[in-house]
């Protein structure tokens, strides 16, 4: 199932999600905030959506003499589900209304006035969006989005953007089995480091051997498969990131062309071609290894 359709299910995380792509980066008590979304809540969600790598974290340093902030900003993947999910108005209809005078029927009126709300309303979204875009495609190092302004100055193109986003969401690429069958792993494995933990301070879990006590940390286990865990779930989300990039960039090259009959530069079509099918080849790999991994995590 794709990521678009899972975070769905959440509407909170969807809100968070839109306001910290719609914002500068914020810590999570400025989000709380400006927001008007409950602390707890918030930090819950959050932490969610790290996982699933939808945002990221970053520290700012402090202005004063403070220690520095944790700041929250999206990651390419979280700015293509934002993406996915931004509700452009209807296109305004194609009709021209010349302007009415005093010799035209309210009927002329009312409809040149309709066209000209459809319109403003309409261009009013699109240069919203651009500038998310642009301002984010920055922060996620796109220049497709941060220059997407000198591509085409036609407002279709955010269409095309919208519609590219869906569909890479729901491409084969995606590990979303694999990632969730490790982030399942990873929350398993904090709760029963949380047990272990909690046992060992109130002084229930010791070991012994004839009747003597065995110095033992078994929390140390538990943050040796978390920190393993942990390395995987980086290579998943780095590999992922390379194919939706790959692949958003290709699907754009091919509706540009489509709406356009030209490409920006046939060689770079063609070079990308080349270039995502190697990294299909990698990303096959990786999923190989990681259905290893996630065996031996199985029978341990």
């Amino acid at each position: 199932m794709a990521l678009a359709s899972k975070i769905s299910r959440s509407p909170r995380a969807e809100e968070i999600l839109a306001f910290i792509v719609t914002h500068r980066p914020r810590t999570l008590y400025e989000i709380s905030h400006d927001a008007d979304i409950p602390y707890n809540s918030l930090h819950m969600n959050v932490k969610n959506l790290v996982r699933k790598n939808l945002i990221e974290l970053d520290l700012e340093e402090s202005r004063g003499r403070g220690r520095n902030a944790t700041i929250y900003s999206p990651t390419f993947k979280g700015l293509l589900v934002f993406l996915s999910k931004y509700h452009l108005p209807k296109p305004p209809r194609g009709w021209r209304v010349r302007r009415p005078n005093e010799d035209h029927d309210e009927a002329v009126k009312r409809l040149a006035e309709e066209i000209g709300r459809e319109k403003n309303l309409y261009e009013r979204a699109v240069g919203e969006l651009k500038g998310i875009l642009e301002e984010k495609g920055a922060v996620v190092h796109f220049p497709l989005f941060q220059y997407c302004r000198s591509i085409s100055s036609h407002p279709r193109l955010y269409e095309i953007f919208i519609k590219i986003s869906h569909a890479v969401l729901e491409s084969p690429f995606k590990m979303t089995h694999q990632e969730e069958s490790l982030l399942a792993k990873k929350v398993e494995l904090e709760k029963n480091l949380l047990k272990v933990d909690k046992l060992q301070r109130i002084g229930e879990f010791k070991l012994f051997m004839n009747d003597k006590e065995i110095p033992h940390d078994p929390t140390e286990f538990y943050r040796q498969q978390i920190e393993y865990v942990s390395l995987i779930l980086d290579q998943v989300h780095v590999k992922e990131d390379e194919i939706l990039r790959e692949s958003f960039f290709l699907r754009f090259l091919r509706r540009f062309h489509e709406h356009t009959q030209r490409f920006p530069n046939r060689e770079l079509y063609d070079h990308v071609l080349r270039l995502l099918e190697k990294k299909r080849r990698e990303f096959d790999s990786v999923k190989g290894q990681l259905k290893t991994g996630l065996d031996l995590f199985r029978t341990s």
